[in-house]
């Protein structure tokens, strides 16, 4: 409704602004100069001592880019008032405008036409008995229609007994009916909505719903229009036995570095199926900016009450299925392969029942990535931190400060174009201080180790193939084999210190490795010729074959309850896009010593033509002799029908283990030329927590409608998201 209004005030402007530059001749009221006026005509005569010029048959007058047409004519050079009658029509680049009758002052730009229908860029079509311009932007209207459907016969139109509009201010409604098919569907007695070509405050749609777990729900919103740069979103949602949530969506930019947003939810859930009520809510803040010194400062704010709420009540299935929040801020220099960064994080778990919490505060990262030393042969790297960290599980507190330096040598070795190595050698020393609590004493220690590296590429061979194609002649098949060591010595080497430290990230990792890893890349490459000048490479597919030996696994002590296994499971993984309508992904593991798959994932996209659209995700992992397998598909396929105006799509999260999906979407949608019909279908498993600490599961299915019409938006309800999407 609000937007059907703004357009509508629009073009009533843009209709009158022709009226009066077509037929002017005089001085605007705001002293600008005269313009010519070209008056051609079967007759033309003047009044004499009256200042009226009339014109008769075929009337044609041409202002600036403007052009008036009309059985005659009158216009008073002295006064400004004129009046075109007869098949007056009115025409610019952008706008046609047909009227029995208008009268106009080229002076005050007030006037009135009568019996008028508008065609702006043969999108938006108006049409009424009586119009009248009653100051500078400001229209009065009665029994008027407005529509995209255009004049004849249109599928929908609004009617307004009485509008009252100010351009880029507000338009004051009575007796408003949305018409469809020629049937009246709803009324509104008054009503006041903003009528702007920008950004405008007011009210917007009601997105209404129906859910077998909540009952009916609705959903209101207020759009505040703050400024050019600045807006913000109050919203209230109805969850039916779930009770009332608010919100705040507020959006800024201060300058072209300097934006943010900032979204918070409260539900005070009254839910009559669980013991008590609950307060959930949740805070997402996000502000970017570059600070003197080209510092780049980022601020995210993630946190949520204890009961999840976006889990229970979330729109999407990312919100659903995050387990954690996460919130820091960052300063970030950089300079060339250089950088500095300082950082504060705060990540907590959702659940429950194993909440654990991970503070970060401050860190501070200095990298120096690979750079050559001199006109030496040799490269350098570097990566530092300091870091004073807090863990909190089960009520342990653990406190600790680590620093960390670890630099790293290398050594690239061309031996011939088809063949390289490298070799690199690396020194981490890590100092940690943990504090004492109670009667136990802290301690401070140094954790000092080295590791080492090697890798060859090559020899790499390969074989061009002549197609034959004009567009794509030539084909290359590569082959490139790459064999790496990497080394971190055993206990041996301050195996003391080593095994006091608690792993919190990848930088305490230090376990003992000595490890060889050989791959085998299959690359397939096509010549493509864009122009006689111009061609371009693609990758039609790359298929690799990865395996690792642990020499470690293979060197120690035998032990007849657990067999020695140096060789990891062979990971195969294909990427393949051979054509613009088809692409697959590929990844397994095949573990040797159970003789069986242990992992794999498929990713596959293919679309014919603007008709069907298919998207197939699938992921497999074995549970070992112990835990239970899992195995996700996640699917996606949408159906055109353009001789039916329809398109359906279905989308879906299926668990194999139990046979049962998690998530899934039906979409249906109907466009005609200047409107659409839409219904949603969602059927999804959510865990339901209550304050006593217990949960259940809850099969949840909601229906939504949606009704968009060309021009003015979505007039009741606004469309689902998909829970999956195609790749092509």
């Amino acid at each position: 409704m609000k937007l059907s209004v703004r357009h509508f005030a629009s073009i009533l402007a843009l209709a009158w602004a022709v009226v009066v530059a077509g037929a002017a001749q005089a001085q605007s009221q705001s002293g600008a100069p005269r313009q010519p006026v070209t008056i051609t005509a079967d007759k033309l005569w003047s009044e004499g001592k009256s200042g009226d010029s009339s014109a008769q048959g075929n009337v044609r007058i041409v202002y600036g880019d403007k052009v008036v047409t009309g059985d005659s004519a009158v216009y008073n050079q002295d006064t400004g008032d004129g009046v075109v009658e007869g098949h007056a029509r009115l025409t610019d680049p952008k706008t046609s405008i047909s009227a029995d009758t208008a009268l106009f002052n080229s002076f005050t730009t007030m006037g009135t036409l009568y019996r008028y229908y508008a065609d702006f860029q043969n999108l938006y079509f108006i049409r009424g008995p009586r119009i009248e311009r009653l100051g500078e932007d400001h229209y009065k209207s009665e029994n008027c229609f407005f529509t995209t459907c255009g004049l004849n016969d249109p599928d929908w139109e609004f009617y307004a007994g009485n509008a009252d509009v100010t351009i880029e201010g507000y338009a004051f409604l009575k007796n408003t009916v949305f018409y469809a098919g020629g049937w009246p569907i709803f009324y509104l007695p008054y009503m006041i909505a903003p009528a702007k070509t920008k950004r405008a405050t007011g009210f917007l749609i009601p997105s209404p719903g129906y859910s077998s777990a909540l009952g009916f729900e609705v959903q209101n919103q207020f759009f505040w229009a703050i400024a050019d740069n600045q807006d913000a979103t109050f919203s209230h949602n109805y969850l039916g036995q779930a009770g009332n949530q608010v919100g705040l969506e507020y959006r800024y930019i201060l300058s072209p570095s300097t934006f943010g947003a900032l979204n918070t939810d409260y539900l005070m859930e009254t839910d009559p199926g669980k013991t008590s009520n609950r307060n959930l809510w949740r805070v997402l803040y996000d502000h970017r900016q570059t600070l003197p010194e080209d510092v780049s400062a980022v601020v995210h704010i993630n946190k949520e009450s204890e009961g999840n709420v976006s889990r229970e009540y979330g729109s999407n299935i990312t919100d659903r299925s995050r387990v954690y929040t996460d919130s820091y801020t960052t300063f970030t220099k950089n300079w060339g392969t250089r950088s500095l960064l300082l950082m504060a994080r705060d990540q907590t778990t959702l659940d429950n029942a194993n909440a654990q919490v991970t503070r970060k505060v401050p860190e501070i990262k200095f990298t120096n990535q690979k750079e050559r030393i001199g006109e030496s042969p040799f490269y350098a790297a570097l990566e530092s931190s300091y870091t004073s960290y807090r863990t909190e599980a089960s009520n342990k507190v653990f406190d600790a400060d680590r620093a960390d330096f670890s630099p790293m040598i290398s050594l690239p070795i061309p031996i011939a174009p088809y063949l390289s190595a490298e070799t690199f050698a690396g020194y981490r020393s890590t100092w940690y201080s943990i504090p004492g609590s109670g009667k136990a004493l802290g301690e401070s220690f140094t954790r000092n180790l080295y590791n080492l590296g090697a890798t060859l590429i090559g020899p790499k061979t390969y074989q061009i193939f002549d197609t034959g194609s004009a567009e794509t002649p030539l084909v290359k098949h590569l082959i490139t084999p790459t064999l790496s060591w990497y080394y971190i010595p055993g206990l041996e080497v301050g195996g003391a210190n080593r095994t006091k430290v608690k792993v919190i990230d990848a930088v305490d990792s230090a376990d003992p490795t000595n490890t060889v890893t050989f791959q085998l890349s299959n690359d397939l490459l096509a010549k493509k010729i864009i122009s006689p000048e111009l061609s371009q490479t693609l990758s039609l597919a790359r298929l690799v074959f990865t395996e690792i030996y642990n020499i470690n696994e293979a060197n120690r002590p035998d032990n007849p309850k657990i067999p020695k296994r140096p060789f990891s499971s062979t990971e195969t993984s294909l990427m393949a896009k051979p054509a613009e309508w088809l692409l697959l992904n590929y990844k397994t593991t095949y573990n040797f010593y159970e003789s069986l798959w242990d992992s794999s994932s498929i990713g596959f996209g293919a679309r014919y033509a603007d008709f069907l659209n298919v998207a197939l995700d699938r992921s497999y992992q074995w549970g070992g002799k112990t835990a239970p397998d899992t195995a996700w598909d996640t699917g996606y396929i949408e159906v055109k029908l353009p001789w039916w105006r329809m398109t359906a799509d279905y989308s879906v999260i299926y668990n194999e283990m139990d046979g049962t999906a998690a998530n899934s979407m039906t979409r249906l949608k109907y466009r005609k030329d200047c409107w659409g019909i839409g219904v949603s279908y969602e059927q999804r498993r959510i865990t339901s927590a209550d304050p006593n600490g217990s949960s259940r599961q809850l099969d949840e299915s909601r229906t939504m409608f949606t009704i968009t019409l060309v021009g003015v938006g979505d007039v009741l309800g606004a469309e689902q998201p998909s829970i999956a999407r195609p790749k092509l």
